[in-house]
């Protein structure tokens, strides 16, 4: 009787790990996938100065008449811009000629400007960005359970295999354990490496910072610089990444709030708010 539970216990968890490593692995895949191929969200015609604008900016010689050509057609235009670059001047692209929609910047690699930009990905030679952030995410979390399954498989087995009594085979015998033990051991440093990006990440999420904001903060063109100023509450920013449907969150299909290039700052909230908010980060 034990015999047959115990190998019903063995066909079960054989089945379980099968099962876990190939749905994990599809999972991991799929988000490579589309982290790497997702095409850069196109910036609205409107932030693109047009031929005429294009010519006068260029007949201006002086920084200081640019700069005010830029703020006041950013008015005009009523462009949801709030952030701003130095001297709280509105912020222009002058390879691609137009002014910078909040979040965004220029990726000297992908050679255009990149929607909520977070840094440029040499692994999925991608920028990451508002297009594709959800399933970089999803890219490094699975990542790191594909790396933990293999690190306790790879385990399980050397540790079995280390107490079967050595057969006349020692070659075979320990080149298997060679392979199993580095098996075991990049599996251990990838998911290592994997679980500090992902943290990072996480804790990113949950402040609404990209990693560019993380090392420089955002100037706003009216409350100046201020660190935390997208920052809405830890479960308002989750949903600006993951979306407001749960059934979506584990999967790498496009969830995301907003359109990449207007988005809510703290600084519209009332003190109340700003204080509750204060209280829940």
């Amino acid at each position: 009787m034990n015999t047959y539970t115990d190998l019903s216990i063995s066909i079960y968890l054989l089945l379980f790990s099968i099962v876990s490593y190939n749905v994990l692995f599809i999972l991991f895949l799929w988000s490579f996938w589309k982290s790497s191929y997702t095409q850069i969200t196109t910036i609205p015609k409107e932030f693109y100065l047009t031929a005429s604008e294009t010519k006068y900016f260029i007949e201006l010689e002086d920084d200081h008449d640019r700069s005010v050509f830029l703020n006041n057609l950013s008015v005009t235009k009523q462009l949801p811009i709030l952030t701003a670059g130095k001297k709280l001047n509105a912020e222009f692209c002058d390879i691609c000629f137009l002014l910078k929609p909040d979040r965004t910047h220029h990726c000297s690699s992908c050679m255009r400007c990149v929607p909520k930009m977070d840094h440029h990905c040499p692994w999925i030679n991608n920028c990451i960005g508002y297009h594709n952030y959800k399933y970089f995410m999803l890219f490094i979390f699975y990542g790191f359970l594909y790396c933990i399954l293999c690190f306790m498989g790879a385990l399980s087995y050397l540790l079995k295999y280390l107490k079967i009594r050595p057969s006349s085979d020692t070659i075979n015998r320990s080149w298997s354990l060679f392979c199993t033990f580095t098996l075991s051991l990049l599996s251990a440093v990838f998911a290592l490496a994997l679980l500090i990006l992902l943290l990072f990440h996480t804790y990113l999420v949950f402040k609404n910072k990209s990693t560019l904001e993380y090392f420089r903060a955002p100037n706003f063109r009216h409350n100046g610089h201020r660190i935390y100023g997208f920052n809405l509450g830890w479960k308002n920013n989750f949903l600006q990444v993951f979306g407001s449907n749960i059934k979506y969150w584990l999967l790498p299909v496009f969830s995301s709030q907003g359109d990449g290039v207007s988005f809510r700052i703290r600084s519209n909230l009332d003190h109340e708010n700003y204080s509750l908010l204060l209280s829940t980060v």
